[in-house]
């Protein structure tokens, strides 16, 4: 297997998730393996245990990995499923990547407000929790863009969702931005922004429920404008002469 490095990086749960994708992308790393240990990971990788937990939650949140009786170990994707290692090069803004996939998945609640059954709308429903916990939001996230992803019944707009997905995980790790930028949050504020979350999804499960495709459209938008601001925001303050800042302001 090839060799973990130490860490040089400030965010080092952030250079652990890097060289664990990384080693997925190039097959080191295949759908089955077990990581190794906690402790195992702190020596190879020569930072604290705490970095190990706090990377592993992250990638385990995320789906990447899942934790059992045998160990860590790598997720195997489904066919069509969220396609995080596809793009090699970091090419892309994240600006650019919430056009397309506002882009994308606007007209994919349509499709959803349209042909939601009450089956679906139930399942769509189950996704969203009310709880102040990051992990348990994320997943929330996850589970519910998923589902009405689904709930479109149309799998070429789901294959090329999943595209977009796979740039988000790629290039600028999207829901550890969010985790990170909600970490960096007052209670207060990280509870509101967790509630404005809860409060988008909620929108658009009444809007589909009615089968309302105008307001589904609507409250799909509003809720990526603001997920934006959250991941800039969280990108410029690690790197405040980035090259995004520019991009999304011209």
């Amino acid at each position: 297997m090839e060799n973990f490095k130490p860490i040089k990086r400030i965010n080092i749960s952030d250079e652990i998730i890097d060289q664990i994708i990384s080693m997925i992308h190039k097959g080191t790393l295949k759908p089955g393996d077990r990581l190794p240990s906690e402790r195992e990971l702190t020596d190879a990788f020569k930072v604290g245990r705490s970095s190990i937990r706090e990377a592993l939650k992250s990638l385990e949140t995320t789906g990447i990995i899942k934790r059992n009786s045998k160990g860590t170990i790598v997720n195997a994707l489904e066919e069509g499923d969220y396609s995080i290692l596809l793009f090699k090069d970091n090419m892309h803004t994240i600006h650019e990547v919430f056009e397309a996939r506002k882009a994308i998945e606007v007209g994919i609640i349509g499709l959803a407000a349209q042909r939601a059954t009450p089956e679906q709308i139930r399942e769509i429903s189950e996704t969203i929790i009310d709880s102040m916990d990051v992990h348990k939001m994320i997943a929330s996230d996850i589970s519910f863009h998923k589902t009405l992803v689904k709930t479109s019944q149309n799998s070429i707009l789901s294959y090329i969702y999943n595209m977009v997905m796979g740039l988000l995980f790629q290039t600028h790790k999207y829901y550890f931005l969010i985790e990170a930028s909600s970490n960096r949050m007052p209670i207060k504020e990280r509870e509101v922004f967790i509630n404005s979350v809860n409060k988008y999804h909620k929108n658009i499960l009444k809007a589909v429920e009615s089968h309302d495709v105008s307001a589904a459209k609507i409250s799909m938008e509003a809720h990526f404008d603001y997920a934006e601001r959250v991941i800039l925001r969280e990108v410029l303050a690690r790197n405040p002469a980035s090259e995004l800042e520019s991009s999304h302001g011209r």
